[in-house]
């Protein structure tokens, strides 16, 4: 009963949208019944639990097979590369079925691709499920076109998919080309969208400020309520579909160590004669990067990569975006020849690269935590020592969570510090860490637990009292 009243409701706040409740027993009467039952099929949540120091949460988003053995797309929001790969647990992919509850397949996280912005999964064991992939095309978009999106509702709706109809109203160039739809809406993030002769075009993934969760239990219908407005074509991903991760080897991304790359302001680039001419300029070289061994310094600009004009998107900002993202997209190893200027009266200088793998990140560092002080830490990763301004090979370890109320959080330990010492000994690591602490309490457990750490560039003492 629940169901149907929410379908009703469906039906009310979403003008312009024609919410199906279920496949029509007969053959399909109108193109948009036909997409909808073409598509439906493909559809499916796919849902892991979060698994932290300090509970469990179930996360579920929309997603699409893609693949006759499984494979599933969905929007990388939900599986951020900030979450540690160690606590999320669980993987599943939701098949939802017409009057009968959703079938769960246990499932493989592949990997996120950051590429494209996507998560991939793929289930354990077909056995018993028939995938019905979608097949996306590369189609050229135009303004004005009418489109049609399909995707799931929420889990209260009993995953039932539904139809929506709108208009692409524009094209935003930026980093990630998107396209605006008007007089309509889309559904759901995690959808396919299709154009008017039922060609899948495109898909709606996550975007600032959107709802992406479909088993939200404080607003069970936030997913739909604020629809979405933008989608992306199928150009921008077909990378994932060709060379999707492969489970238990996080992707190695390229890098060239330019970690302050700037579009150039209007009045440097009339100094430098590029008015016309989209370029960047380098802010910083990491030492011993790929960017430092080739010869690139602090204050050349990039004009030219691998002998094409740099891209310049709707606001003369993006084009600092649109390079990183464009070096995102290679490969590790590749070669490439950046076309950099050094001085308004000089010609341009061709420097070659070849790119390295990016350092890891927060989501494959070890972690260590300790219920009693409500205290967890972390390795620590390139980020870290860069944006403090310390050496590469610096030692120590980074508060990656507080307890709220614990004895670490009372005595103003915070987020983001920096244990450099623990009772007058060095922290070399999380397992040296992991090792001392543990024969500290192990050995005085009435004594408390003194940590010099490095806040904002300054060491500060921190004394925790050990628990009673």
């Amino acid at each position: 009963m629940y169901r149907l009243i929410t379908v009703a409701l469906l039906s009310a706040l979403l003008p312009g949208a024609g919410v199906l409740a279920a496949p029509p027993a007969a053959p399909p009467a109108n193109p948009i019944d036909k997409l909808y039952a073409q598509v439906t099929p493909s559809l499916v949540a796919v849902q892991y639990t979060l698994d932290t120091e300090l509970g469990r949460r179930d996360l579920c988003e929309g997603g699409v097979v893609v693949s006759s053995d499984g494979m599933v797309i969905a929007p990388l929001a939900m599986f951020a590369p900030v979450i540690p790969d160690v606590q999320m647990k669980d993987f599943k992919i939701i098949v939802p079925r017409h009057l009968a509850e959703p079938r769960e397949v246990n499932a493989i996280f592949l990997g996120r691709d950051e590429r494209t912005g996507l998560a991939v999964l793929k289930p354990q064991s077909s056995e018993g499920v028939k995938w019905v992939p979608v097949n996306f095309q590369e189609i050229p978009i135009q303004v004005g076109e009418p489109v049609i999106s399909v995707g799931l509702l929420p889990k209260a709706a009993g995953y039932r998919s539904y139809v929506s109809r709108s208009r692409v109203a524009a094209e935003i160039h930026g980093a990630v080309p998107l396209m605006l739809v008007a007089s309509g809406q889309l559904t759901v993030t995690g959808s396919v969208v299709l154009d008017a002769q039922g060609q899948a075009i495109g898909f709606v993934n996550a975007t600032a400020g959107q709802q992406i969760l479909l088993n939200d239990n404080q607003n069970r219908l936030a997913a739909i309520i604020n629809p979405p407005t933008f989608f992306v074509p199928t150009s921008d991903f077909r990378l994932t579909l060709k060379d999707p991760p492969v489970a238990g080897h996080p992707m190695k991304l390229p890098w060239i160590g330019l970690p302050q790359v700037a579009s150039l302001r209007k009045d440097v680039a009339q100094f430098f004669h590029l008015e016309n001419q989209p370029a960047v300029e380098i802010g910083d070289v990491i030492p011993g990067s790929p960017g430092d061994l080739a010869g690139l310094k602090r204050g050349m600009k990039i004009v030219k990569l691998n002998g094409q004009p740099l891209q310049c998107g709707d606001d003369p900002n993006d084009v600092a975006q649109i390079f990183a993202r464009k070096i995102l997209r290679m490969k590790v190893g590749q070669k490439i020849t950046l076309s950099v200027l050094t001085d308004s009266n000089q010609p341009l200088k061709q420097v070659t690269v070849t790119l390295g793998e990016r350092p890891p990140g927060v989501s494959t560092a070890k972690r260590f935590y300790d219920d009693a002080l409500g205290l967890a830490v972390r390795q620590i990763v390139f980020a870290d020592t860069y944006v403090r301004k310390l050496p590469a090979d610096q030692k120590g370890v980074i508060v990656a969570l507080l307890k709220p109320q614990g004895p670490a959080q009372v005595a103003k330990l915070q987020d983001e510090d920096l244990i450099l010492q623990m009772n007058g000994k060095p922290v070399t690591g999380v397992e040296e860490f992991k090792k001392d602490f543990q024969q500290l309490r192990r050995t005085q457990p009435q004594e408390p637990i003194v940590f010099v750490v490095l806040r904002q560039g300054q060491e500060q003492t921190v004394r925790i009292e050990a628990p009673q």
